[in-house]
């Protein structure tokens, strides 16, 4: 019959309420640190050409394009190379790789429609230029910031494969948990 029993079990289980928290956490670093990184990033790569604007965008949207276990394993050797593989740092960072995509593709869309006229008047009645990124160009590409965010945060919340190559038994994000069951 209709039960909430398996429910009850997960709440109370604390090996399910551990990896539930540190999910959290991973997730909720790691979109923060995706948006902080990813919004200037696309702003750039809107508004400034040079030469090599194109290989650097594609590096940020690489992956999308490359398999999370490949992003998975390169992360662990990356970090083994560099002394911190198996650690929370190291899980960070292959979230931050994870969603960091999701953030400028969504970051570009809204800036696509972007009017440079509305910079330049808040400038020529003395803004500053962070005041006019504060008050002017942020409020107006928040939706495809807080896309690329909400995106960013499910897509590391539901990732398995960059959270198994980089946890430990001590240290396990709840999908890994579900996925060992």
């Amino acid at each position: 019959g209709f039960s909430l029993k398996w429910y009850e079990t997960v709440v109370n289980n604390p090996l399910y309420v551990d990896a539930f928290w540190l999910s959290i956490q991973i997730a909720g670093l790691g979109t923060i640190l995706a948006m902080v990184l990813g919004v200037p990033a696309s702003l750039v790569l809107v508004r400034k050409r040079f030469l090599g604007s194109g290989v650097i965008s594609a590096i940020f949207l690489s992956p999308l394009i490359l398999p999370t276990v490949v992003l998975g394993v390169a992360i662990l050797q990356y970090a083994s190379a560099l002394g911190f593989a198996r650690s929370f740092a190291a899980l960070l960072v292959g979230h931050v790789v994870l969603i960091i995509p999701y953030v400028i593709r969504a970051t570009l869309v809204s800036l696509a429609d972007f009017d440079l006229a509305s910079e330049e008047a808040a400038q020529d009645l003395g803004a500053t230029t962070m005041e006019t990124l504060f008050l002017i160009t942020l409020p107006q590409i928040k939706p495809g910031v807080i896309a690329g965010g909400l995106l960013g945060f499910v897509i590391s919340w539901i990732n398995v494969e960059v959270s198994i190559f980089n946890s430990t038994s001590a240290m396990v994000t709840l999908p890994v948990r579900i996925f060992n069951q």
